[in-house]
């Protein structure tokens, strides 16, 4: 059973900046940024890599992305200086500092 108790003294925050804490202490940055990334994701890889590959996590700066056959994971492996551009673009510089690739059958 949870012991979590609201501040009774705190004033409310906003939901965006609750996300924002949250998705900071798992070292994704901020919410905004992180749903930046998946909405333009196709943008990111490309259309053709899009159709195979998905952003899986963002952990301390560690972007793991899922893709559904071998070929494609060292495609995008190939392309990780590509797609760290790219996501600074998106998210900011240093948010997404590496790229690791897994395999994921859909």
């Amino acid at each position: 059973m949870s012991t979590w108790r609201a501040d009774a003294d705190a004033e409310p925050q906003r939901v965006g900046a609750s996300l924002d804490s949250v998705a900071a202490r798992l070292g994704g940055g901020s919410a905004q940024g992180l749903t930046a990334l998946y909405e333009r994701w196709e943008a990111i890889v490309g259309a053709a890599a899009a159709g195979h590959a998905r952003p899986g996590a963002l952990r301390h700066g560690r972007l793991v992305i899922e893709v559904d056959h071998p070929a494609w994971a060292t495609s995008l492996a190939h392309l990780e200086a590509t797609i760290l551009r790219r996501a600074a673009d998106v998210v900011g510089p240093g948010v997404v500092r590496g790229v690791h690739v897994r395999v994921r059958p859909r």
